[in-house]
């Protein structure tokens, strides 16, 4: 009977997952004239190579070889108000992510697409690490949208275990282009 309540539960976070990513493309696409959700960055280029797939992506598109610095720098430049929006309701005590807005443009300049967007509702810890991981490697800015709080804070948490283990002079991951946000913080300053 676990099983079968586990199954189904998949199954509902799967299908709002789903419906969240539809609604934010829509939402996207009222700004943006390239979104695409289920992205794979790498498809198609190389056999056996792992692609990624992020939830939704915003383009322009940079295929194989193409670099597209100068058109990220543009579509920032255009939408850097509402990216600073989504930094500035960082809670006041946590340093733990990049405020600066303009560093956060810097950060990926070979980056695959102009926004990377994961929308999570569940996983484990190691699911939402790899989260940040496809985010950041292939966005210029690269964007988790928490379905709650609670997951909200369990990436901050995250976030603050990779500056610390930079920090240390360890292995660790960059996430200066990583924007943290709610759902309806998202939905607000793109509307």
């Amino acid at each position: 009977m676990e099983e079968a309540t586990n199954s189904s539960s998949g199954q509902r976070t799967r299908e709002q997952t789903k419906r969240g990513q539809l609604s934010f493309k829509v939402l996207l696409s009222r700004r943006f004239s390239e979104v695409r959700h289920e992205w794979h960055a790498f498809k198609g280029e190389s056999a056996g190579k792992y692609s990624p797939a992020v939830d939704l992506a915003v383009g322009p598109f940079a295929e194989g070889d193409l670099r597209l610095k100068d058109g990220y720098d543009e579509l920032f430049l255009q939408h850097r108000g509402r990216l600073q929006r989504l930094i500035g309701a960082y809670p006041r005590d946590d340093l733990t992510l990049n405020r600066d807005i303009d560093s956060i443009n810097g950060a990926n300049p070979n980056s695959r697409c102009f926004l990377a967007i994961e929308l999570v509702h569940s996983g484990s810890r190691k699911h939402r690490i790899g989260d940040i991981v496809n985010a950041c490697s292939l966005g210029r800015v690269g964007i988790i949208i928490a379905w709650d709080a609670s997951i909200q804070k369990s990436f901050f948490g995250i976030a603050r275990y990779l500056n610390f283990l930079m920090e240390k002079k360890k292995v660790s991951y960059e996430i200066a282009n990583l924007i943290l946000t709610t759902r309806d913080l998202f939905r607000e300053s793109f509307s």
